[in-house]
């Protein structure tokens, strides 16, 4: 019976441990979620570069983000695209993402102190004015922090294994979608006048 209540708990501790949403690494790839909108996960319109709030869809590239410690804050990079979130201040603007190096946000992340649950704010400078917001209809906003408790913007950390060759291999395929659009606009272009 001892034998098997050893077995139970460290059972329980290996699910646990498996299944914990923490603190980033450095250089980890990760599904970001919204703890207060439905679990929404921070996912880039690679056609527009918004971000917005949406449904979990496994093996969805444009909803897992690479994070790069710089200093003390850090560089969000979308897998899918290879853009950067671009560090915003004006509540009425998206947050977007860029390719622009003189563009890309310096995020710092801290643990949320109003809420119990584990959860994180994501935010633009390291006294923590703005902070990456969800929005009731999914729209991802700056949002003054100080005003409120951070409601929307309480995010955690899903972990992803992905691979090198993983990402190497949707990003050539955004690069053949977007040639395709290129293509597109040129040959709309060129046939207009028929």
């Amino acid at each position: 019976m001892k034998r098997y209540f050893y077995l139970f708990i460290s059972i329980f501790i290996c699910a646990l441990s498996a299944g914990a949403q923490g603190f980033p690494e450095d250089g980890g790839i990760y599904r970001i979620i919204n703890t207060v909108r439905d679990n929404s996960v921070l996912v880039e319109n690679y056609m527009t570069h918004q971000l917005k709030g949406g449904t979990k869809v496994e093996g969805e590239a444009a909803q897992m983000w690479l994070l790069k410690q710089n200093g003390e804050g850090w560089n969000i990079q979308n897998i899918f695209t290879g853009r950067y979130i671009k560090k915003e201040t004006s509540n009425s603007k998206l947050y977007v993402t860029d390719t622009d190096d003189s563009e890309i946000g310096l995020f710092y992340v801290s643990k949320n102190k109003h809420y119990t649950e584990e959860c994180y704010n994501i935010l633009n400078d390291k006294g923590g004015n703005y902070g990456i917001h969800c929005e009731t209809d999914g729209d991802i906003v700056p949002w003054y922090s100080s005003t409120s408790k951070f409601d929307g913007t309480e995010w955690t950390y899903e972990k992803i294994d992905f691979s090198a060759e993983d990402i190497a291999a949707v990003r050539e395929n955004y690069n053949k979608f977007n040639q395709l659009l290129t293509d597109k606009d040129q040959i709309m272009e060129k046939y207009s006048s028929f």
